[in-house]
């Protein structure tokens, strides 16, 4: 093995070069050429546009979205390099970076407060790609891979005529894994000063890169609400070594690297280096700019996914919608393409209550009971349930039965599922609720189905005009207040919680006359 090991170091030497690092001018070691950086850019474009698509080309928000990406890449020192700036139909709060692309997720734009910090989360990813930290990140990789197991044959026949090379290395052990961990802190933290600079280049104050990483932690707080809303009221257990193995640095280290950086906190001034123009003169840190572009902008998972309103799921597809209690907080989970199931959580904050929603095929031939009983696994009684909806269809059929599943970290708990066929679809629209006990379960299980037996259906015009919850910009007047617009959010829990976080807002932050802010609003 140990010859193995000094055998694969010596050839994986041959094989290597040097590249040269744009963000420093630098050399660095690279098993990767110029083309195979291109080909890894070119796969991650194809795969994120496959799954997702651009979000509507032609709309106000992708148009602005574009030049920022063209202005923070003006700034860089590729900027005679051609890149593709990619605006994703994606509800995740994420942005990446890949070889020849910059790609921003609707869904980041949600939580960004102003041009400023958007242009320091391009300016980050810009500095992924000027940096070099695919190369550099791929050749570290393999060469732990083969130092650790001798593996020289996995790289031989990875390698094709064309000299294209496709390196996927599997890490051998606790310590090599900690590793590459830490150097890809050490990425996050060079691509968060390289942003910086970038930004500063383009004409924003580099301190507002600081309050962008606070908007970061803050919305990594909320969605830790959601999961505990999600999970009987309780968060979910982490395994121990998470934080060891995170990429990124710890969220309050993170914020105070970003203000060491920035060379203070920002207080809500435009500093810049003499030379240098503001990129939004008149409008600080491009606040009012930035809300006008992004209203209107669709907020959570494609319609095609679901509609999720303060007491309603929607599938437009299957034209028809759960009718729920006040009180949910609505996750989508995804897509399962092989088995042509919507999956949706649901978490019942007053109660505790979890719920589970989807949509199925329903199997030529077998019946409602029969279907549940094999999807559940349960042999208990099914009974008729009456629909109430005056749109409900003639030939619709409800089902409900109780089940007791076995939950991870909590053992077998009551629980009661109701199914819906969808006439002319061919499919089941299916939700269970599952009770952390049987006095939860009576307490809280009539009015879930009094709710759910005023579901309702659609007609093919009605649902073609079912349209995704959207943000909407405003400037708050001296009656405004966080509760008052809270409130008035189409969700059924964490309001406030969510308004703040949209909003960058502290707990003891209030709303300012005259400036702007972001809300949602249900256009069904």
């Amino acid at each position: 093995m140990l010859h193995m090991r000094k055998l694969a170091l010596v050839l994986l030497l041959g094989l290597a070069g040097c590249t040269t690092v744009p963000a420093t001018g630098g050399r660095a070691f690279s098993l990767l050429t110029p083309a195979m950086e291109s080909e890894i850019g070119d796969s991650a474009a194809a795969d994120n546009l496959n799954k997702y698509g651009l979000y509507k080309p032609a709309s106000s928000a992708s148009q602005y979205v574009m030049a920022r990406c063209a202005d923070i890449w003006a700034a860089t020192e590729m900027a005679d390099t051609p890149v593709k700036c990619l605006f994703l139909d994606s509800e995740e709060f994420n942005a990446w970076a890949s070889p020849g692309y910059l790609a921003i997720n609707r869904g980041l734009l949600a939580f960004v407060q102003n041009e400023a910090q958007l242009q320091a989360v391009m300016g980050h990813e810009a500095g992924h790609v000027t940096a070099k930290h695919i190369a550099k990140g791929n050749t570290m990789g393999t060469v732990g891979s083969l130092l650790a197991t001798g593996a020289l044959i996995a790289l031989a026949a990875n390698t094709d005529d064309n000299g294209t090379v496709q390196i996927a290395s599997t890490l051998a052990g606790v310590g090599l894994q900690g590793g590459m961990a830490a150097y890809s802190r050490s990425h996050e933290s060079e691509a968060d000063a390289l942003g910086q600079r970038y930004m500063e280049r383009a004409g924003y104050d580099r301190r507002e890169g600081v309050n962008m990483v606070r908007q970061l932690v803050m919305g990594g707080a909320y969605s830790k609400q959601v999961a505990a809303a999600l999970n009987f009221g309780t968060m979910p257990s982490q395994d121990a070594l998470a934080g060891f193995f995170a990429s990124h640095p710890a969220g309050n280290q993170r914020v105070a690297n970003a203000a060491t950086l920035a060379g203070g906190e920002p207080d809500g001034t435009v500093r810049l280096p003499q030379g240098i123009t503001p990129a939004t003169p008149g409008d600080p840190h491009g606040r009012a700019r930035y809300h006008l572009a992004i209203d209107g902008l669709d907020f959570g998972p494609s319609r095609t996914f679901g509609v999720a309103g303060r007491t309603t799921l929607a599938f437009p597809k299957q034209q028809f919608a759960w009718q729920l209690p006040d009180g949910f907080v609505l996750q989508w989970l995804g897509f399962e393409s092989k088995k042509k199931m919507i999956v949706w959580e649901g978490g019942h904050v007053p109660s505790g209550v979890n719920a589970r929603f989807m949509t199925m095929p329903l199997t030529p031939g077998m019946s409602i009971p029969n279907t549940l009983a094999s999807l559940l696994g349960f042999k208990g009684q099914v009974e008729r349930l009456a629909l109430k909806s005056g749109s409900a269809p003639a030939q619709a059929e409800a089902f409900t039965g109780a089940f007791s599943p076995s939950i991870e970290g909590y053992g077998t708990l009551p629980a009661r599922v109701v199914a819906v066929a969808l006439p002319n679809k061919g499919a089941l629209a299916v939700a269970s609720f599952v009770f952390t006990d049987a006095a939860q379960r009576a307490r809280e299980e009539p009015a879930l189905l009094a709710a759910i037996q005023h579901s309702r259906f659609y007609s093919a015009e009605e649902a073609r005009q079912l349209r995704p919850l959207a943000l909407s910009s405003f400037r708050a007047t001296g009656a405004d207040t966080v509760a008052s617009r809270a409130n008035r959010l189409p969700q059924g829990a964490l309001r406030e919680e969510l308004f703040r976080t949209l909003n960058g807002l502290t707990p003891d932050d209030t709303l300012q006359a005259g400036q702007w802010y972001k809300t949602l609003v249900d256009r069904n």
